[in-house]
């Protein structure tokens, strides 16, 4: 079995690397299974990017995860103009490289941690969900399902609330901003998925979640978020999403 090399670019420096991965004109291929699954906003930053790009999917899957450089999907591929291959594995990593060259990582060093904090926490509580429910056996789902529901999505919604009305309560994450971040692009993206997922304890109404909710449509009022939601590829992914996991 022949192990890929993380990168077919190995005789170039970091700072050779960093320069061509900054650079514009750049092919952009980004590989996962083919339903939005937790990688709605890296597409979207791929989508938004102004390069040309490519959604990839394994075609055989375990098999191609020792082409991987840890076993796991999302991978990103940057194919520069002169054909080197550069790669980066692992979401949040991916997400906060896509989201820095477009944008959406806030101004400073520090609004750039603020807003990887707020991503943290987020993707935490719906990777908590697919580790310990979609993964679990059949005997203890529901049982597990149960706590994710009345334990941890709880909690989180409680601090997003409260987070979000300390800074203003104004659709932004941060205080006083009127730029659309990846905070608010990470929530957007995962929110209508837990409110499907949490339908029956009605956890989610404007009444008693309006924070949350005023990100959503934050988010959907930005125009490039608004064209992604309106492109067939995202329709695409959310038929897939809804057929294998019901939301």
């Amino acid at each position: 079995m022949t192990v890929v090399p993380s990168s077919t670019s190995t005789s170039l420096t970091f700072a050779q690397m960093s320069e061509l991965a900054a650079a514009k004109g750049n092919t952009l291929k980004l590989k996962y299974f083919p339903f939005h699954g937790m990688v709605e906003a890296a597409r979207f930053l791929v989508y938004t990017s102004g390069e040309k790009y490519e959604f990839v999917h394994p075609e055989a899957w375990p098999e191609d995860k020792v082409n991987t450089p840890f076993g796991v999907l999302p991978v990103l591929n940057i194919i520069t103009e002169s054909g080197d291959n550069l790669e980066l594995a692992e979401l949040a990593v991916i997400e906060n490289f896509l989201a820095k060259r477009s944008g959406f990582l806030g101004n400073s060093v520090w609004e750039e941690s603020i807003i990887s904090m707020i991503v943290s926490s987020t993707s935490t509580v719906f990777d908590k969900y697919i580790v310990m429910v979609i993964r679990s056996p059949d005997s203890i789902r529901q049982e597990l399902l149960d706590r994710w529901l009345d334990l941890t999505l709880p909690e989180w919604i409680k601090y997003h609330e409260q987070y979000l009305i300390n800074s203003g309560n104004t659709g932004y994450y941060l205080k006083g901003s009127n730029e659309v971040s990846l905070a608010e692009i990470k929530t957007a993206t995962l929110l209508p998925a837990i409110m499907k997922i949490a339908e029956k304890r009605e956890y989610f109404s404007e009444e008693k979640t309006p924070a949350l909710f005023k990100v959503l449509e934050t988010a959907k009022k930005h125009p490039e978020y608004a064209r992604w939601l309106a492109s067939e590829e995202y329709k695409d992914y959310t038929a897939k999403n809804i057929a294998l996991l019901g939301f």
